[in-house]
């Protein structure tokens, strides 16, 4: 469903404007305060954002190639044969 791909990037482009929105006004306070005693630095939780950003956009690349390389399956399950051709309810066979 596009449904999943596209929230997860809307939330991940979403949190990168804001956390680029905040770093321009730091940038722009820092530029502006000559001489001043305060003076502003980029600080974790602008790195964090960033990173933040960067594996959801990662993350929406994932959902979006899984969900259009599954998309035509009818069948997702794979079948559990045992040794003689039918079909068996265990996962391991033991010898």
């Amino acid at each position: 469903m596009p449904v999943r791909s596209t929230c997860f990037s809307s939330s991940a482009v979403l949190t990168l404007s804001t956390v680029s929105w905040y770093a321009a006004d730091v940038v722009k306070d820092f530029h502006a305060a000559n001489g001043d005693y305060f003076k502003y630095h980029f600080g974790a939780a602008l790195y964090v954002g960033w990173v933040a950003s960067a594996l959801g956009l990662i993350g929406a690349g994932l959902v979006t190639f899984c969900e259009t390389v599954y998309e035509d399956d009818e069948y997702y399950a794979t079948e559990i044969r045992d040794g003689y051709g039918g079909h068996s309810a265990r996962a391991t066979e033991y010898v």
